[in-house]
């Protein structure tokens, strides 16, 4: 019989004795097992979800890492990169119900998430219908929780920015068609009750149908805010 072994017999001896006491002490190349397996359940069970997987985590230890003497260990999600692809957590080792000592990781992730892309080049300013964008599962990149989810957040909408055919589009990148732009001629009405007035103006700022923006009268030049009520069309209040 080995040392190894032997140990082994004499350690069960005592416990079946009563003489020592099960404590748990992993040694070094298997204590950085069970951190990096603590990380990844962590960051699986935080990021994953419908519509999301998490493809890889590769945790990065320290080259000399400390052995600590712990009972329990809690794994907490600090921070995520922009771009998805770094997670920053912190481990905290526990000991008789106390904090023992914390180790700082970073891991490089994979994430993959099931978006909608441009099916085409989209313009700035175009209208968005059904045959301009496409189903598919990419990537995450920059910003990758904006990402647009259901198709009913883009049909419809217009595009604030240029967009390369196969890139994930965003939800900060487009928003409802404006229903007035800056520079715009828009009728102005005023009502109270079964009194309406109407007078020419133009727009100063672009709108969305419900956005308050500022209007200049045409005959006074006086600037007003007054609320989007249609294409062309605004209100104020007296």
């Amino acid at each position: 019989m080995d040392v190894k072994s032997l140990t082994v017999a004499v350690v069960c001896a005592l416990l079946a004795l009563g003489v020592a006491e099960a404590v748990v002490k992993p040694e070094p190349a298997n204590f950085a097992a069970v951190v990096k397996s603590a990380v990844r359940e962590k960051l699986d069970a935080e990021l994953s979800k419908p519509g999301r997987v998490l493809e890889s985590v590769d945790v990065a230890m320290p080259e000399k890492l400390k052995q600590e003497d712990f009972e329990s260990m809690d794994v907490v999600l600090q921070s995520l990169s922009p771009s998805g692809d770094r997670a920053f957590v912190t481990v905290l080792f526990k000991k008789n119900g106390k904090l023992a000592s914390r180790l700082n990781l970073s891991a490089a992730l994979k994430i993959s998430v099931d978006t909608f892309v441009a099916a085409r080049d989209l313009k700035r300013g175009m209208d968005i219908t059904a045959n301009d964008v496409r189903a598919e599962r990419a990537p995450a990149g920059p910003w990758f929780e904006k990402y647009a989810v259901n198709l009913e957040d883009l049909v419809g909408k217009q595009m604030d920015r240029n967009i390369k055919e196969g890139t994930p589009i965003r939800l900060d990148q487009v928003s409802r068609p404006k229903m007035v732009n800056s520079g715009d001629s828009v009728t102005i009405v005023a009502q109270k009750g079964s009194l309406k007035i109407s007078a020419s103006g133009k727009a100063r700022q672009d709108g969305e149908l419900g956005e308050w923006i500022k209007v200049s009268n045409a005959d006074s030049s006086k600037i007003l805010t007054a609320k989007v009520t249609g294409p062309g069309e605004v209100s104020v209040e007296f």
